[in-house]
């Protein structure tokens, strides 16, 4: 299932579907209590039932006007508009996709690691080169992933204090051939007389590590203090100078919810 979270209700229509109302229900996540509805709960037919809701409307309210109009997707549809992509661009169109809490499912008897496999297996991404990467924060799944496919795999740090561990790079070889952290934690923007990479991403490149960032967002709650634009959180901020200052390090990837805005910095880049 595409969604950023095991749980329904912010991202979908789940909650004025009558016939799912007694699918909500409390369960322990992250050691605290979560009243919801949890994807494990249903099945794949009736995922795909729901229709998408913008999760944050506060930030995005520009979006909501697509509520319910696109239903949840599966990663067997997000892989067929990617190939659908390479045809009509003649272009690699690649997937990367992300596998949330897989200790969590197998704590529940789910072997999501088994299944991705299995998926990318039968829609034919069976080789390191396929266009497909597989990111996870949890660098056990990741290994577990490793030995029963050869697709390459990405490691998510999302502990602002577990990523300024050296003993992090260490934890990583082996498990993955890059890894993937917030704009803070690669790029110094203090750095004179432009933005550099950080002591953290400067030793995953030492120790043969792709270095990636996680999502660049417009909105003033995601970006970094210097670059915010307005006084509150759903202004647009300054995020083509975030991208630019990625893009310059380099990193050697990055997602973005804004893609009109990277490919703008790319091109006035690339004119150099």
């Amino acid at each position: 299932m595409a969604r950023r979270s095991e749980t329904l209700s912010a991202s979908t229509d789940v909650a004025i579907r009558p016939e799912f109302a007694d699918r909500k229900t409390t369960k322990s996540v992250d050691g605290r209590d979560v009243t919801d509805w949890f994807c494990e709960d249903f099945t794949l037919a009736e995922l795909q039932s729901l229709k998408c809701r913008e999760a944050e409307p506060s930030l995005r309210p520009q979006n909501v006007r697509y509520d319910g109009t696109e239903p949840v997707l599966s990663l067997a549809d997000v892989l067929a508009i990617a190939r659908a992509g390479c045809v009509r661009t003649a272009r690699t169109v690649g997937v990367c996709v992300r596998l949330l809490r897989p200790a969590r499912f197998e704590g529940l008897g789910l072997d999501v690691v088994q299944r991705l496999a299995d998926e990318l297996s039968i829609e034919g991404y069976e080789a390191p080169a396929a266009a497909v990467w597989v990111q996870v924060s949890e660098p056990e799944a990741l290994r577990a992933f490793g030995k029963i496919s050869p697709v390459r795999r990405m490691l998510v740090l999302e502990d602002k204090a577990l990523a300024s561990d050296p003993a992090t790079i260490v934890a990583a070889q082996g498990a993955a051939q890059a890894v993937c952290a917030d704009q803070a934690l690669l790029i110094d923007f203090a750095a004179q007389p432009a933005p550099t990479l950080t002591a953290l991403a400067q030793g995953l490149r030492a120790a043969g590590f792709q270095v990636f960032s996680r999502t660049a967002r417009a909105e003033n709650a995601f970006l970094p203090p210097p670059l915010r634009r307005g006084e509150q959180p759903a202004d647009r901020g300054d995020v083509q100078k975030l991208i630019r200052a990625l893009m310059s390090a380099p990193v050697d990837g990055l997602a973005t919810d804004v893609p009109a805005d990277a490919a703008r910095v790319r091109r006035a880049l690339a004119a150099r």
